[in-house]
C-alpha cells in the first residue's frame, strides 16, 4: 500500500488532475486502520505531505507486532485468522493481491522487530527533523476502543514538543462519529496546506538549491559566452573547478579539502585527471554522484572509482553531449629522488572540453609538453604552477606563447608567486591572463 499510494496513487492524480503538485499542496488522512496507515505513510514520507490526519487510528496495533514476535508467533494485521486462512478479500478482486500473502512479498507482515519499527509512527516521528515534521492532526471518539493509542501518541508529541492538533468527543468506532469529524480534519488541513502555500513551507529540493548556492557563492566565479549560452566556472581551490553549462554541472577533481561536497551542485559529469590524493577523492565524488553521474577518468583511477568511463591519452569521447578530448600529462624535468617523474607519461590526463563554440582545457599536473605546445583554437586555459610537481612559470609562458589560449588561468599554483605569470606575458596581445584564488 506504501508503493502504491506514494508512487502509483499519487503519480495519477497529479497527471490527471488539476493539482498542486508538490508537499505544499498535499494531505494524507485516514481512519481506523487508515488511521494508522495515513501516519506511517506520512511520517515514512515527510518529503510529500505537509500534512497528516488519523481518525480513530488503530496506533496500538505495533504494540501487539513486538509481542507477538517475541512469543514467536507471527504478527497479524487486526483479526488474527485473516492471516491463517489467507481468505480472498472480495472487495478487491485483483488477479495476484486479493489475499494477505499476495501482497506480502515475503508471505508474512513482519519477519523482526525492525520491519516494525520500519512502520510504527511511534518509532518514525523521531526520527523526522524538526523543518520536515508535517502537521499531525489526530481525533478519536471517547466511547472507542481505540482511544488509548491516540492518546499516547499525543503525548508523546507533547513530550517531544512536536507540533499537533487533536480532538477528542462523544462517539463510538463507527461512521456516524467519523462523517462529523472528517469534515474538521479537512477544515484544518486545507488551512495548512494554504499556509505552506504562502510561506513557501518545507521544500526538499528548493533547500538543497539554496544550500548549494550559498556553498558555491562563497567562491570566485566567471561567465564565459559561447554560441550555446553562457559557461560559468567556479574557482573552488588548486586543481579543482566546477563548470555549469546548458544545464549541466561538471566538476573537475572534486576534492573535500578544497570544498564541502555534501553542500555542492550533483554533478552530471565529473572528470578526474589522475590519481593523486589532491585530485581524485572518492568520498567528494560519492557526495557528489547521482544515479545517471558520467566519470571521466584514467585507468589508474579505477582502483578507487568504478563505473567510469576510462579514457587514454588522445582520445575522445562524447559525454552528456559535451565532446572531451584526452590530453598527455606528465612531467620531463621535474622528478622524485629516485629519478621517476612525479607523474608518469600515459598516466594522467588533461582533457579539452568544448562548450558551443568553445574550447577549455584542464591540462591536469603536467609540464610544457610537446602535445600541450601543438594544441589549436584553445579558448580557455587552465595550466598548472605548482613546483616541484609541475611547471615552473617560464614553463606555463612556453607553453601558452605556443598553442596562445585566449584566456589563460594560472591553477594548481600552490606557493608560486601568479603575478610571475603576469609579467611574462605582458607583451602577448593574444593571451588575456586571469590570476584567481587557486593556490
Amino acid at each position: 500500500w506504501d508503493d502504491y499510494i506514494t508512487k502509483e496513487l499519487i503519480e495519477y492524480v497529479d497527471s490527471h488532475y488539476r493539482t498542486i503538485a508538490k508537499r505544499q499542496g498535499r494531505a494524507i488522512s485516514g481512519l481506523s486502520m487508515g488511521g494508522y496507515g495515513a501516519l506511517s505513510v506520512g511520517l515514512r514520507h515527510p518529503d510529500m505531505f505537509c500534512s497528516i490526519a488519523s481518525h480513530s487510528g488503530a496506533l496500538s496495533l505495533p504494540e501487539k507486532w513486538y509481542e507477538a514476535l517475541k512469543e514467536g508467533k507471527k504478527p497479524f494485521v487486526v483479526w488474527p485468522g485473516k492471516l491463517e486462512d489467507d481468505a480472498k478479500d472480495a472487495r478487491l478482486n485483483i488477479p495476484g493481491f486479493s489475499t494477505h500473502k499476495e501482497r506480502t512479498p515475503r508471505g508474512e507482515i513482519f519477519l523482526s522487530t525492525k520491519d516494525v519499527e520500519a512502520v510504527d509512527p511511534f518509532k518514525l516521528v523521531l526520527k523526522i527533523p524538526r523543518e520536515k515534521m508535517p502537521h499531525i492532526y489526530l481525533d478519536c471518539g471517547v466511547e472507542d476502543d481505540l482511544l488509548k493509542g491516540s492518546q499516547d501518541f499525543m503525548k508523546l508529541l507533547m513530550e517531544k514538543e512536536i507540533p499537533f492538533t487533536y480532538a477528542e468527543s462523544a462517539g463510538e468506532h463507527e461512521a456516524g462519529y467519523w462523517w462529523r469529524e472528517v469534515g474538521l480534519s479537512m477544515a484544518v488541513q486545507y488551512s495548512v496546506i494554504q499556509r505552506n502555500l504562502m510561506s513557501g513551507g518545507y521544500d526538499e529540493e528548493r533547500q538543497k538549491e539554496e544550500q548549494r548556492a550559498k556553498a558555491e557563492l562563497g567562491f570566485e566565479q566567471d561567465i564565459i559566452k559561447t554560441s550555446s549560452g553562457e559557461l560559468k566556472i567556479t574557482f573552488i581551490g588548486h586543481g579543482t573547478l566546477m563548470f555549469m553549462f546548458e544545464g549541466k554541472v561538471i566538476h573537475v577533481d572534486p576534492q573535500n579539502e578544497a570544498a564541502d561536497y555534501t553542500k555542492m551542485s550533483e554533478a552530471d559529469i565529473i572528470l578526474v585527471t589522475h590519481e593523486h590524493g589532491d585530485h581524485l577523492d572518492p568520498e567528494a565524488i560519492e557526495a557528489i554522484r547521482k544515479e545517471d553521474t558520467k566519470i571521466v577518468l584514467t585507468k589508474a583511477c579505477t582502483e578507487d572509482i568504478a563505473g567510469g568511463i576510462v579514457m587514454k591519452n588522445g582520445d575522445t569521447e562524447t559525454v552528456s553531449g559535451l565532446k572531451i578530448e584526452a590530453v598527455p600529462a606528465y612531467n620531463i624535468v621535474h622528478k622524485r629522488s629516485n629519478g621517476q617523474p612525479f607523474h608518469p607519461k600515459g598516466r594522467g590526463n588533461g582533457y579539452i572540453i568544448t562548450f558551443g563554440d568553445k574550447r577549455v582545457y584542464v591540462a591536469g599536473d603536467t609540464e610544457n609538453t610537446p602535445q600541450m605546445k601543438k594544441l589549436k583554437n584553445i579558448d580557455v586555459a587552465f595550466l598548472p604552477m605548482n613546483l616541484p610537481y609541475t611547471m615552473t612559470p617560464e614553463m606555463v609562458a612556453d607553453a601558452a606563447k605556443a598553442f596562445k589560449p585566449k584566456v589563460l588561468y594560472p591553477y594548481h599554483y600552490g606557493r608560486t608567486d601568479p603575478d610571475t605569470i603576469v609579467n611574462l606575458l605582458k607583451g602577448v596581445k593574444e593571451i588575456e591572463v586571469r590570476i584567481r584564488n587557486m593556490q
